[in-house]
C-alpha cells in the first residue's frame, strides 16, 4: 500500500518516512498522545485531537487562553554554523537547517514532544503541552540523546557534501512556563518563563555532541539516564549558579523508573485480601485447567505492578511472561508480546538477528507441537519486528495478518500452559494499541483447556477507550485496588524509613497528601530525603527547616497532569475554573454547568458529595487533593484573581447568615484576590472584616493558632490603620490567653499608638484587655487603675457593647480585690449589657456577681450549669471555664467536696468541645488540688494535676497557688528542704502582690495588710491552727476577732471562728469550751467531705480532751486522726 504525501500528493513506497519531492514527514505522531498518525489524517484516531490547523472537533470552541504548565524544554543549537554559513551558498545552508529540523523534529515528535520553533540553527522543543505525560522529562532527555546519535550521519552528510565539521548542543530543561494550550496543538507554542532561559543557557554551555540537563531533569530522571557530573554553570542574568549534568545514556529501553527510596524497601502492606482472590483464581485456573483473564483497575501508583510481584512470587512454580504496553515510540503496536517472547527465548537486545531468531525457534519447538511450530514462529517474529527468510507478511493483507498473528500467539500462549501454570502479565494496558487490545481479547476468548492466567493492570482510562473491556466473557474477572487505608499507609511510610521513630510533622505532610498512594507517598518521602527536608541522624529522622518549601514531586504531578490533559476542553475548563473553589466545591460558584462534572464523577476524577453544606448546592470534591493542586496550578494569576473574587462574592450571596465556616471561607478568596493582584480598595476592607470575623469565630472555639494566622494575614492587607489597631488588640488577647503577657503589653503600647481622638470605644477594650493582662501578670494594682480607664474612657458617650464590657471587667478586677463596689457594678455592667445585646459582658459580670455574693454568704452557690451551658452557647468558652473555677472557690465552704467535684465534672463535660486556653487551663488544675484532692486527702492526684512550674509563663496567680499547695504538701511530708526552697520563693511574690488571698504563709503580717474580708476568702483554720501551735495567744485573739467581724460571716469564716475560738479556749485554760467549738469545727468539715482539715482538728481536739482529763477519748481521737495522716505520709498536719 503506497503512502501519499499530503501536501505534494507523491506517492512512496511503505516504510518511508519523509517525502522524496518536498521533504514533508510522511507518518507522524499525535502531539497529544503519540499515537503514529497516517499521513493527511485530520484528528488523531486515539484520541480525537486536531492534527492540522483548520480541524478542530466539531462543536468544541477554540480555547486559546494561558496556562501554566511544568514542562520540559529542549534547545538544540548547531555549532560551526557561522563558518559554515560563509562557505557555503544560502541555499546549500537552508537545505541543510531543513535537514537538521527534519532530523530533531522526528525524534521530538517520536517522543510524544512538540516542536515550537526553528530560528536559524537553533531548535526549541517542549515535552508536556499540550498534553503532558508522566514522564516528560524522560522523554525529553531520550529524545536529545536519540537526536545526538542520529546526528552521526548528518554531520557525514555534511562533511561528504562540503567537508565541514558541525557539531550540536544539546540542552535540556524543567520548570514551570506559560503557554496557551490549544496554540501548542497547532504549533504555535510560544512559551515563556525562566524554564526556556536556563534550558537555553545549558545549551550555550554544553560542548558540541553534548546534552546538558538541569537540576530538575536530573533529579526527575536519574533512575533511568545515566549522568556524569558538570560543573555549576554562572549564567547570565541568574543570581546563582546553574546546576548541571551530562546525560550520558539512556538506562535500558523505556522500561518503567523504579520507585520508591534508594536503599529502603517494605513488604507489600495492606493487599492480603485482593492477594487472596488472585490467589485463589490461579488455583483454578491450575486445578481446572480453566484459562482466566483479570484485570486490575487502579490509579496510577495505587501498588498494580507491586502485587502482581507478590503474586508471582507466592506462585514459585509458576511460568512468568510478561510485557509493558510503552506510552509512545516507533513500532510499539505489539510490544508487550515481543517482550514476552524474547524473555521466553532469552534473546538479548544486543543479539544479531540470526542468534535471535535461532533462539526464538528454539523455545517455540520446546512447548510447541511441531506441526504447529512455524505458524506460531511466524506470529513471534512478526510481532517482535523480524522476519523469517521467506515468508512475507501475508502478501500485506491487514486482515490476514491480524488473523495469522492471532491463531499464533493463541497457539504459542496455550502450549506455554499446557503443562505449567504460566501467568501472562500485561501491564499498563491503558496505554496499549486498539490492536493489542483486540489480540488480548481474543486470546482470552479462544484459550481452552491450558493452564493459563492471563494478567492485565490498567489504569480506569482503559474503560474510557474501550467501555466493553472483558464484557460479556465468562472467563473475564475485574479487579479494582483503592488506595490504602490511613492504618496501612502509616505501616508502609514505617516500614520505607526502616521502622524508626519519624518527625509528626512529616508523618502528618506526607500521609495527608498521599491519600494512601503508595507511590504519592514513597515519592513525597524521596524527595523530602533528596532535598534535605528529611535527615537521618542518630539512629533516626528528622525534619528540617526545608520542609515547609517542598513541593509536589514532577513525578506526581506528571501522572495527574497527564490525567487531567486527556480530557475534552470543557471537562478540563470545568476542573480549572472549580479548582479555585478548593477541594470540595459548588460548580456554581464558578458558573460550571453541574451535568459537565457530574460526568466527571465516572472518570474517577471527583466524586459526588452525599450532603452539600451550601443548601440546594450540588457539592463535589476532587477525589485526591493533589488533583486540585495541579491542576490550579495551571491557573494564570488574572484568571486566579477574578475567579477568587467570584468565589466569595457568591458565598457571601448564598450565605449570607455569616457563620463561621462560611465567614472563614469567603475571607480565603478575597484574601486571595487581593494577593493576586486585585488593587480595588473594597476587596481589601471585605477581606480584612471577614477575616477578623473568621479570627473571632476561631478564638471561640478555642483555635488559639487559626485565630492568630487569620489576624496577622488581616494585618498583610492595605487598609487604614485605624482599623489595623483591631487586628492589633485581637492579638494582644490572643497573647494573654496562651500567657504571653510581656507580648500582649507590647501590643497594646502600639494599639494605643495607632489610636485618635475619636476611638475612644477601642481605647477603652484595649484598657479593658491590659486590665486583664496586668493582673495575671501579679499588678493588681495597675490592673484596677486601666479597668477603671476603660470605663472613664466613654465616660459622656451612649451606651455600648463597649461599656458593658468595660463595667464588666471592673466589676471582676473588684470583686478579686474584695472591693464591695463590685456588685453594684457587675449588676450595672448586667443591665447595659442587655440593652445593647451583649452576651459576652453579660456572662462575665454574671459570673462576678454570683462569686461575690456566694462569697460573702448572701447567695450560696449551688448550680452553675446555666452559666456554663450560656457561655458555651455563646462561644465564650474562657468564661465558662472561669466560672467553674469561681464555683470551685466559693463553693468549698457550703458544699462536700463530692457534689463540688460531680458540678465541675459536668460543667466540664459541656465545655468540652474547647479544651481551657493557656491563661487559665493551669489555675483550674490548681484549684482542684488546693480546694477539692488536698483537704479529701487525695495527695497523689494532688501532685498528678498539679502544672510544671518551671513553665514561667504561667499566671502570677497560677504562681501563687501553686507555690501554696506544693509548698506545703512538702512541708506536710516533712520534705524540709523542697518545703523551704517553695515557701521561700512564695514570700516575696505574695508581699509584692498585695493580694491578700493568697499569703496564707505570712501570718504575722496578715492583719497588717488585709481588710475585713480576708476570712472569707481565705482558708483561715491552718492560720487560726499555727498561732496556737506557736502559742501566739494575743495574736491568736485578735485573728480570731477579725474573723468574727467579717460582714455575712460566709461558711469558710465560719469553720475558722469556731476553730479559733476553740484553740483560745485551749490555750487560756477552758478546756471544755474548746472542747465544744473544736467537735462543731470537725463536724463542719465533715459534711463537707474534707478528710484531711478534719484529722488536723482531731489533733488538737485529742489535746482539748487530754486537758479536760477525758484520756481514753483523746486516745481514740487521736487514733482516728492517724489513720487519715499516715498513708499520706504526713508528719506535720496543718
Amino acid at each position: 500500500m503506497a503512502l501519499v504525501c499530503a501536501s505534494c500528493g507523491a506517492e512512496h513506497a511503505p516504510g518511508a518516512r519523509f517525502c522524496s519531492e518536498c521533504g514533508a514527514p510522511l507518518q507522524r505522531t499525535c502531539p497529544a498522545c503519540g499515537f503514529e498518525q497516517p499521513a493527511g489524517a485530520t484528528f488523531c484516531s486515539n484520541c480525537g485531537i486536531a492534527l492540522r490547523d483548520d480541524a478542530r472537533r466539531a462543536g468544541e470552541a477554540s480555547d486559546d487562553r494561558q496556562e501554566r504548565r511544568v514542562v520540559t524544554v529542549l534547545f538544540a543549537d548547531l555549532a560551526g554554523s557561522t563558518a559554515l554559513g560563509e562557505r557555503l551558498d544560502p541555499e546549500d545552508v537552508r537545505e541543510l537547517q531543513g535537514e537538521l529540523f527534519e532530523l530533531i523534529n522526528a525524534e521530538v515528535e517520536r517522543f510524544g514532544g512538540t516542536t515550537e520553533k526553528f530560528a536559524g540553527d537553533a531548535v526549541l522543543a517542549v515535552f508536556g503541552i499540550p498534553q503532558a505525560h508522566e514522564d516528560d522529562p524522560e522523554r525529553a532527555v531520550r529524545a536529545a540523546l536519540a537526536v545526538r546519535e542520529s546526528f552521526i550521519s548528518f554531520t557525514d552528510r555534511v562533511q561528504g557534501r562540503h567537508g565541514a565539521d558541525v557539531g550540536l548542543r544539546i540542552g535540556v530543561n524543567t520548570g514551570e512556563v506559560v503557554a496557551g494550550r490549544e496554540a501548542a496543538a497547532r504549533g504555535e507554542l510560544m512559551v515563556s518563563g525562566d524554564a526556556v532561559n536556563v534550558a537555553a543557557r545549558l545549551q550555550q554551555h554544553a560542548e558540541p555532541g553534548e546534552v546538558l540537563v538541569g537540576q530538575r531533569t536530573q533529579a526527575a530522571t536519574s533512575r533511568t539516564i545515566k549522568y556524569r557530573e558538570h560543573e555549576a554553570l554562572e549564567a547570565k542574568g541568574k543570581s546563582a549558579p546553574v546546576a548541571s549534568w551530562v546525560a550520558v545514556a539512556a538506562i535500558g529501553e523505556q522500561e518503567p523508573a523504579p520507585r520508591g527510596i534508594a536503599g529502603l524497601s517494605a513488604p507489600l502492606v495492606g493487599r492480603n485480601d485482593e492477594l487472596a482472590i488472585l490467589s485463589a483464581v490461579a488455583a483454578r485456573v491450575e486445578r481446572e485447567r480453566a484459562p482466566q483473564l483479570v484485570t486490575l483497575f487502579g490509579p496510577a501508583g495505587v501498588g498494580k505492578s507491586r502485587l502482581l510481584a507478590e503474586l508471582v512470587e507466592r506462585l514459585p512454580d509458576a511460568r512468568l511472561v510478561k510485557g509493558r504496553c510503552l506510552p509512545y515510540g516507533e513500532g510499539i503496536t505489539f510490544w508487550p508480546l515481543a517482550e514476552a517472547a524474547k524473555a521466553h527465548a532469552g534473546i538479548l537486545d544486543t543479539d544479531p538477528a540470526e542468534v535471535a531468531l535461532s533462539k526464538l525457534r528454539a523455545a517455540i519447538e520446546s512447548v510447541v507441537p511441531e506441526d504447529q511450530a512455524e505458524r506460531v514462529l511466524e506470529a513471534a517474529t512478526w510481532t517482535i519486528g523480524f522476519a523469517l527468510p521467506g515468508v512475507s507478511a501475508a502478501g500485506g493483507d491487514p486482515h490476514e495478518v491480524g488473523r495469522r498473528l492471532q491463531e499464533g500467539w493463541t497457539r504459542y500462549v496455550a502450549a506455554l500452559g499446557r503443562e505449567q501454570l504460566t501467568v501472562l502479565a500485561v501491564e499498563d494496558v491503558h496505554w496499549a494499541s486498539g490492536a493489542l487490545l483486540d489480540l488480548l481479547e481474543q486470546l482470552a476468548e479462544n484459550l481452552a483447556d491450558t493452564k493459563v492466567l492471563l494478567l492485565c493492570t490498567a489504569r480506569i482510562e482503559l474503560l474510557e477507550m474501550r467501555a466493553t473491556w472483558g464484557a460479556g466473557k465468562q472467563n473475564a474477572t475485574a479487579l479494582s485496588l483503592a488506595p490504602l487505608s490511613p492504618a496501612d499507609a502509616a505501616h508502609l511510610m514505617s516500614s520505607l524509613l526502616g521502622e524508626v521513630q519519624v518527625p509528626e510533622d512529616v508523618r502528618e505532610r506526607v500521609l495527608a497528601s498521599a491519600e494512601g498512594n503508595p507511590f504519592y507517598l514513597e515519592e513525597m518521602l524521596n524527595m523530602l530525603i533528596e532535598e534535605g527536608a528529611l535527615e537521618r541522624r542518630n539512629g533516626g529522622w528528622v525534619s528540617t527547616d526545608r520542609l515547609a518549601d517542598v513541593s509536589i514531586p514532577d513525578s506526581i504531578h506528571g501522572v495527574i497532569a497527564a490525567r487531567i490533559d486527556r480530557l475534552e476542553a470543557a471537562s478540563r475548563d470545568a476542573l480549572r475554573r472549580c479548582s479555585v473553589v478548593g477541594r470540595s466545591f459548588w460548580p456554581a460558584a464558578v458558573e460550571v454547568d453541574e451535568g459537565v462534572i457530574a460526568a466527571l464523577v465516572r472518570s474517577g476524577l471527583v466524586s459526588d458529595s452525599v450532603d452539600s453544606s451550601m443548601a440546594g448546592m450540588r457539592e463535589f470534591a476532587f477525589k485526591h487533593a493533589l488533583t486540585r493542586d495541579v491542576v490550579y496550578a495551571t491557573l494564570p494569576r488574572p484568571e486566579r484573581r477574578e475567579l477568587h473574587r467570584r468565589v466569595g462574592e457568591w458565598i457571601q450571596d448564598v450565605a449570607p447568615d455569616r457563620s463561621a465556616e462560611t465567614v472563614e471561607l469567603a475571607a480565603y478568596h478575597f484574601r486571595q484576590a487581593v494577593a493576586y493582584g486585585d488593587d480595588d480598595p473594597a476587596v481589601s476592607r471585605e477581606a480584612y472584616e471577614l477575616l477578623l470575623a473568621a479570627s473571632d469565630a476561631a478564638f471561640g472555639r478555642g483555635a488559639f493558632q487559626a485565630a492568630r494566622l487569620q489576624l496577622e494575614r488581616a494585618l498583610e492587607l492595605p487598609v487604614d490603620e485605624g482599623r489595623l489597631a483591631v487586628a492589633e488588640l485581637g492579638l494582644a488577647r490572643l497573647d494573654m490567653t496562651e500567657a504571653l503577657n510581656e507580648s500582649a503589653l507590647g501590643r497594646l503600647d502600639t494599639v494605643e499608638s495607632m489610636l485618635g481622638p475619636d476611638d475612644a470605644e477601642l481605647r477603652s477594650d484595649a484598657l479593658g484587655l491590659r486590665s486583664r493582662v496586668c493582673w495575671f501578670s501579679g499588678r493588681w494594682d495597675e490592673a484596677l487603675s486601666s479597668a477603671n480607664g476603660a470605663v472613664a474612657a466613654l465616660a459622656g458617650l451612649p451606651e455600648s457593647p463597649q461599656l458593658a464590657r468595660a463595667l464588666a471587667r471592673q466589676s471582676q478586677l473588684e470583686m478579686l480585690k474584695q472591693r464591695p463596689e463590685a456588685v453594684d457594678h457587675a449588676r450595672e455592667a448586667i443591665g447595659v449589657a442587655r440593652r445593647v445585646g451583649d452576651s459576652f459582658a453579660e456572662l462575665n459580670a454574671t459570673i462576678n456577681l454570683f462569686t461575690q455574693e456566694s462569697v460573702r454568704g448572701i447567695a450560696p452557690p449551688d448550680d452553675i450549669s446555666s452559666i456554663v451551658d450560656a457561655a458555651a452557647e455563646a462561644g465564650e468558652y474562657e468564661e465558662g471555664y472561669r466560672a467553674i473555677i469561681n464555683f470551685i472557690w466559693s463553693a468549698c465552704g457550703y458544699l462536700p467536696v463530692e457534689r463540688i467535684e460531680l458540678g465541675v465534672s459536668e460543667a466540664r463535660r459541656r465545655l468540652a468541645d474547647v479544651p481551657p486556653p493557656r491563661s487559665i487551663g493551669p489555675y483550674l488544675e490548681v484549684s482542684v488540688a488546693m480546694w477539692l484532692l488536698v483537704p479529701s486527702a487525695r495527695w497523689t492526684e494532688a501532685d498528678a494535676v498539679l502544672p510544671d512550674y518551671g513553665d514561667r509563663g504561667l499566671a502570677m496567680s497560677t504562681q501563687l497557688s501553686h507555690l501554696t499547695v506544693a509548698g506545703g504538701l512538702a512541708f506536710r511530708r516533712g520534705e524540709a528542704h523542697e518545703s523551704k526552697q517553695l515557701l521561700e520563693e512564695l514570700r516575696p511574690l505574695a508581699l509584692a502582690s498585695g493580694e491578700p488571698q493568697r499569703i496564707i504563709s505570712l501570718t504575722n503580717e496578715i492583719l497588717a495588710v488585709a481588710d475585713r474580708q480576708w476570712p472569707a476568702v481565705l482558708d483561715a483554720v491552718p492560720i487560726v491552727r499555727a498561732l496556737a501551735a506557736a502559742r501566739e495567744t494575743e495574736l491568736l485573739g485578735r485573728t480570731t476577732e477579725s474573723i468574727r467581724e467579717t460582714p455575712d460571716l460566709a461558711a469558710n469564716a465560719k469553720t475558722a471562728l469556731l476553730t479559733g475560738e476553740g484553740l483560745l479556749a485551749l490555750l487560756q485554760g477552758r478546756a471544755g469550751e474548746a472542747v465544744e467549738q473544736l467537735e462543731l469545727a470537725i463536724e463542719r468539715e465533715r459534711q463537707l467531705g474534707r478528710t484531711y482539715p478534719a484529722a488536723c482538728l482531731e489533733l488538737n481536739l485529742a489535746e482539748a480532751l487530754e486537758a479536760a482529763g477525758r484520756t481514753d477519748a483523746s486516745k481514740e481521737v487521736r487514733a482516728r486522726a492517724e489513720s487519715v495522716l499516715e498513708p499520706l505520709g504526713c508528719v506535720n498536719p496543718f
